[in-house]
């Protein structure tokens, strides 16, 4: 599962090369059938340098990396987005964050970015992961050996999921938070005006 945003009005640094959408319908969907393999190649990378030009069109993480950000996000700016906000930028049902928010969350991280702030939160952040206590691994029952999969439990078959050690770091582990996200997301809400989670 990902988190797309996608700005209300972005800022445009540049125009749509031609190539992105010769390939397209009168609807303005892909017609990847009529694509090469070296039209797909051409198509995908000038779709990269366009969005790389163009952060406020599009800012994409998957569930474990935007949920930390996310909550950094909504403890750094608290004072302004509403209790609703922070709850429903957890999901990616739609909800809009206003440019003027957007705004203001763009100033607030780079603050904090300048400031060292972010990088203390992710330092401290990786430290608290990295002491996290292995937990019995729930495939296996802790034995190192488990059933045939899709199945669960104590088995004879070795155990995919602990490397038949019978233990494995807790879930919470597989969600990081790093600077360079944090960046990002500050550059696509500054411009972005303003955005919606999908």
């Amino acid at each position: 599962m990902g988190f797309d945003l996608y700005g209300l009005n972005p800022k445009q640094n540049t125009k749509p090369p031609n190539g992105l959408t010769k390939f397209h319908d009168e609807d303005g969907w892909n017609k990847w059938s009529e694509m090469s393999d070296e039209n797909s190649k051409e198509y995908f990378n000038m779709k990269d340098q366009h969005e790389d030009e163009n952060p406020g069109n599009h800012f994409r993480n998957n569930v474990w990396w935007w949920r930390p950000l996310w909550n950094y996000v909504c403890v750094a700016c608290g004072d302004f987005l509403t209790e609703a906000d922070q709850e429903k930028g957890g999901y990616n049902d739609g909800r809009n964050i206003s440019a003027t928010k957007s705004k203001r969350i763009a100033s607030r991280l780079r603050k904090l970015l300048k400031q060292g702030d972010v990088q203390s939160y992710a330092d401290e952040h990786a430290k608290r992961l990295a002491n996290i206590e292995d937990e019995e691994c729930d495939l296996c029952d802790g034995t190192g050996y488990r059933v045939e999969p899709p199945n669960t439990g104590a088995g004879d078959v070795d155990c995919n999921g602990c490397s038949q050690t019978g233990k494995r770091k807790p879930w919470v582990t597989n969600y990081p938070f790093d600077v360079g996200n944090v960046e990002c997301f500050a550059e696509f809400c500054e411009q972005s005006g303003g955005f919606t989670i999908c």
